[in-house]
């Protein structure tokens, strides 16, 4: 039986980032079918994993601390593309903004899902319009499956909470 301490020792083991690999883990567990299976595509919205993922992170990086910095160099970076009205240009600084928050998101989505899986704690297999293709694109899309012992932990914890 595995424990969340077990969990966390094997992310701090194998992770550059554990607490974001451990957020993942738990968003993943709490939309997995019985069998821990999430994926390729998330409940009834046409979103894969890896953009479901991203959009439910997405609001955590309004407040983060260099927001305000990488708004100004964008801001500085777009000078001739922004609107002269402030608010419209305030609203397309915010569009990219959000756009360059997924594609980052994305990206240490994908790092983290590498890192799960070689702690042991997650299996990935891809499924879609050609499964036995050599190359990973083709029309398919990552599934994930959380070990059965990592399911029950973390939804053992959900429980307590």
């Amino acid at each position: 039986m595995q424990t969340t301490a077990d969990i966390l020792a094997a992310l701090s083991a194998y992770s550059a980032r554990p607490r974001f690999a451990y957020m993942l883990l738990g968003l993943m567990s709490e939309v997995a079918d019985n069998k821990g299976s999430i994926g390729p595509r998330v409940g009834s919205q046409s979103a894969t994993v890896r953009e479901w993922l991203a959009s439910s992170l997405i609001p955590m990086c309004a407040h983060h601390r260099r927001r305000q910095s990488l708004l100004q160099r964008m801001r500085k970076e777009m000078a001739a593309e922004l609107p002269l009205d402030p608010e419209a240009a305030n609203a397309l600084l915010e569009e990219k903004l959000k756009e360059r928050a997924a594609r980052s998101v994305k990206t240490n989505i994908s790092r983290a899902m590498t890192e799960l899986e070689r702690a042991g704690l997650v299996k990935r297999h891809y499924a879609g319009y050609r499964t036995n293709h050599h190359n990973r694109g083709g029309g398919r899309h990552a599934v994930y499956t959380v070990t059965p012992e990592a399911l029950a932990a973390l939804r053992r914890r959900a429980q307590l909470i």
